[in-house]
C-alpha cells in the first residue's frame, strides 16, 4: 500500500483530479 501511496501522490501532482481518483478506484482492489 505504501508503494501505491506514493504513485497516487506523484500522480496527483500532475493534475486531473477526477483522472486520479478513477486510476485510484481501479486499483484499489488490487492492492488490499
Amino acid at each position: 500500500m505504501f508503494l501505491y501511496t506514493i504513485y497516487f501522490i506523484l500522480n496527483s501532482m500532475d493534475g486531473g483530479l477526477l483522472a486520479d481518483l478513477a486510476d485510484w478506484i481501479r486499483f484499489f482492489p488490487l492492492m488490499e
